[in-house]
């Protein structure tokens, strides 16, 4: 289900049963997210599934999430960031998590305990900025094993991850009595407990009607905001940048480029003479800007101060320091600011002999000829099941 901008629990589609194929093809629930600002990020909640002891489950989220990133036909891509909530909530984030109370369930989604396995939540009917998917705990048993002892995990997460996408069920009629089953589309909306965690060619065709740039891997040249530790990780035109404690692949900004993609702002570099700049990403859950930020007043800085650079030629956001060491990982000092050495470039790794800022990982290694392969796994797994239950 989706939420309305009225904030009124609107159903995307009803509850139906398995019936013989049909002669349609995939439905679409109408939007989409904006792929071109980067990887669509979510969290999983690490307090998981109360059936399961180890972290199977988050990881069974997360395959499906790259499951639906390697169908080739479509540009869509994801980003986990770790855990987050385990709530329904507008919070800004798009949070993957298991309700085990059935109060909380029933209060949180309005689907029933005893049929829905999951529901996905958008809280836009158009360009998604949020959605949330909760799983339902306090129902049903789950499991990520071979033998699918209970639900599987990653069955239901493709299919609820499917809508996270934009793609709603294979129906005809919108009671949906006449439906596509699980064995044609995955966006069933009922499963059988069969093989569902491989999208079949009616969900791949729904997926590339909403996003419709090919790409030729899922794996290799890291994208726009993916983790990454040098600019050789990164594909053409994007540079590894400082992103907290690690670094993410961006992509420089300023006058006569394209605006830095949501959720980052333009930083500028010493070497750009106050034009040209890295985009790098603002603080979570501020709206202040970052140090090297164009700025007119001291509210709109994180440092709580806008000053005049010299060497920039106008006012930025900046620390004030004596030294390089008094600034953040990536910024050095330059006529008592901190700042960015660099629109051109990532932040370079040390020589392993010097100590390595707290944003890089061991091993960094600058000069690499090519980036190591991301092994990606897309599991195809014999299933069976003899009770069919419904999905949201």
């Amino acid at each position: 289900m989706r939420m309305s901008r009225s904030c009124r629990w609107v159903p995307v589609v009803a509850l139906a049963l398995l019936l013989p194929a049909q002669a349609h093809a995939f439905k679409l629930l109408g939007g989409h997210w904006a792929v071109e600002e980067g990887p669509v990020e979510y969290t999983v909640s690490a307090t998981g599934s109360d059936n399961i002891a180890d972290d199977s489950d988050t990881q069974a989220i997360i395959r499906s999430f790259q499951t639906w990133e390697c169908v080739l036909c479509s540009n869509v891509q994801f980003r986990y960031m770790g855990d987050g909530p385990n709530e329904v909530a507008t919070d800004g984030k798009n949070a993957m998590f298991f309700l085990e109370d059935a109060t909380a369930w029933q209060d949180q989604t309005g689907a029933s305990l005893d049929v829905t396995l999951g529901v996905t939540i958008h809280f836009d009917l158009e360009t998604y900025s949020e959605a949330d998917i909760a799983f339902n705990g306090a129902g049903f048993d789950w499991s990520t094993d071979e033998q699918i002892t209970n639900v599987d995990v990653e069955s239901v997460s493709l299919h609820e991850t499917g809508h996270f996408a934009g793609l709603g069920h294979p129906c005809t009629d919108e009671a949906e009595t006449d439906c596509l089953p699980d064995n044609v589309a995955i966006m069933a909306p009922a499963w059988s407990g069969g093989n569902a965690r491989t999208p079949l060619d009616d969900d791949t065709a729904g997926l590339c009607a909403v996003y419709t740039t090919p790409k030729t891997a899922c794996s290799g040249k890291k994208r726009l905001k993916e983790e990454c530790e040098r600019d050789c990780d990164c594909e053409t035109g994007l540079l590894c940048v400082p992103d907290g404690d690690k670094r993410m692949c961006s992509r420089p900004c300023g006058t006569g480029l394209l605006a830095c993609p949501r959720g980052t702002g333009c930083v500028l570099g010493l070497d750009g003479q106050g034009d040209r700049g890295l985009c790098l990403r603002n603080p979570e859950g501020s709206t202040q800007r970052m140090d090297g930020a164009s700025c007119s007043r001291d509210l709109e800085c994180v440092a709580g101060s806008c000053r005049r650079s010299g060497v920039l030629n106008r006012n930025v956001c900046a620390h004030s320091c004596n030294a390089d060491d008094q600034c953040s990982p990536g910024y050095r000092c330059s006529d008592n600011l901190c700042l960015i050495p660099s629109a051109g470039e990532g932040v370079p790794c040390p020589p392993d002999t010097e100590e390595r800022p707290r944003f890089l990982p061991p091993g960094c290694v600058c000069r690499a000829t090519g980036p190591e392969a991301l092994g990606v796994w897309v599991a195809v797994l014999l299933m069976w099941r003899r009770r069919i239950r419904q999905r949201s």
